[in-house]
This record gives structure tokens, C-alpha cells and sequence, in this order.
């Protein structure tokens, strides 16, 4: 590395991509709509079902990702060509070309749609419960079979290359110490967001979370943000 100067471009890069064209904004506003119906009309009832069968008959957390995995992959391509056309208030021609995409992913255009596929998970669902539930990207999900108070289910959709996140808690008859904690996160999550604001500094926003368990008099979870 001699003659070399190491310089920290994070930010610059960071500025560039910041900047998003029409097209890549309703690409990205549709994989986020794909991703929520698949959370609203599949996720949450394959959640439900595992927990309808008897204890010694449930669902691993491995076997419920793959049920998910599985909903992502042949479900989704309908519901964003449905997406798609809502987003024409952004921008007609680019909703117009992405909901052509949309067309071929949903196999209007078999010969394209083979070998292209626009529309499917953009990583291997994520289940946790118990007390090993977690949000960490690179978790995997064990053979374990699922537990009761709280399951952790995080999953994404990609659409023409761009990738949605979502992350969702359920509550089976969970603790009430469990219940306080997770009202605790909520209240955080409100105060972060309200202090969001151009110009504002990141420092301001980790500093709304700590004052709100402080004046919740839940100051012993600090040490978890």
C-alpha cells in the first residue's frame, strides 16, 4: 500500500445512491408493495398454521422458511403486476415500462418470462422464536420447532433488482414482561422517527431512544440498543 492514501468515500457513494430516476423509484415502491401483500395474505396465515397443529406436530423454523420461500418465489409475480399500475402517480412512462416487467415476470410472455424473472425472494426467510429470535442478517434458521410467545419472521422480495426488507413480530399468549418490552420498542420507534429530520444528526436520534427508557424508568435496556 506505499504511495497509496486510504480515504473513506463511504458518504460519497452513499450521496450518489441517495439519488434514485422515476423508474427506480416505482421499481422499488412495487417490490415494497409486493413484499407487504405477501406478508398480509401469506406470511402471517402460514404463521397462523403452524401454530394450529398440536406442539409435538408443529413446524421447524427451517420448514417455515421454506413454506415462505416458496410463497415468494410462485406468488408474487401476480400480485406486482397489480402493484405496478397503482404507481402511475409517480411517474406514467416509467410505471408503464415496469408494469410491462411485470407482465413478463407474471408469464404473459412465456419465452421472456423464462429467461428473465424479474419478480422473486430476494434472500432465504429468516425464522426465529423463543428466546433466540433475532433480526442479524446473516441468521439462519435451525431445525427447531417453534415456539410460543414470540416469533421473528424477516423475509424481502426483488423486482427488477430492487429489494425490499421486511421484518414482522408475532405474539403467541406471550409474558407480560414480553409485552412491556416490545411497547418499550414501539415508543422507541416513534421517538427515533420524530427527531428523523433533514439536518438533524444520527447522534440526536440514538440520543431520543436513550431519553425515552430513561424517562419510562426503563434505563435497564439501554445496554440492548
Amino acid at each position: 500500500m506505499q504511495g497509496f492514501i486510504l480515504v473513506d468515500v463511504t458518504r460519497a457513494v452513499g450521496a450518489c445512491l441517495a439519488i434514485k430516476d422515476d423508474e427506480a423509484i416505482v421499481r422499488t415502491a412495487a417490490a415494497g408493495r409486493v413484499a407487504c401483500r405477501a406478508l398480509c395474505d401469506g406470511v402471517t396465515r402460514l404463521v397462523e398454521a403452524a401454530f394450529d397443529a398440536d406442539r409435538e406436530e408443529r413446524a421447524t423454523h427451517d420448514a417455515l422458511a421454506q413454506q415462505i420461500d416458496a410463497l415468494m418465489c410462485d406468488a408474487l409475480a401476480p400480485h406486482c403486476a397489480r402493484a405496478v399500475p397503482k404507481l402511475k402517480d409517480i411517474n406514467d412512462s416509467a410505471a408503464k415500462r415496469c408494469a410491462a416487467a411485470a407482465a413478463i415476470a407474471c408469464g404473459n410472455s412465456a419465452a421472456t418470462a423464462r429467461s428473465t424473472r424479474l419478480v422473486e425472494s430476494c434472500y432465504f426467510p429468516i425464522v426465529t422464536s423463543g428466546g433466540a429470535c433475532t433480526t442479524d442478517a446473516g441468521a439462519a434458521s435451525d431445525a427447531d420447532a417453534i415456539n410460543d410467545d414470540v416469533v421473528v419472521v424477516e423475509f424481502g422480495a426483488r423486482f427488477a433488482n430492487y429489494c425490499t426488507n421486511v421484518a414482522r413480530t408475532f405474539f403467541v399468549e406471550p409474558l407480560p414482561s414480553l409485552e412491556k418490552c416490545y411497547a418499550a420498542l414501539r415508543g422507541i420507534h416513534t421517538a427515533c422517527v420524530d427527531v428523523m429530520r433533514d439536518g438533524h444528526s444520527l447522534s440526536a436520534v440514538a440520543a431520543a431512544a436513550y431519553a425515552y427508557l430513561e424517562a419510562k424508568d426503563l434505563g435497564h435496556l439501554t445496554k440492548f440498543l
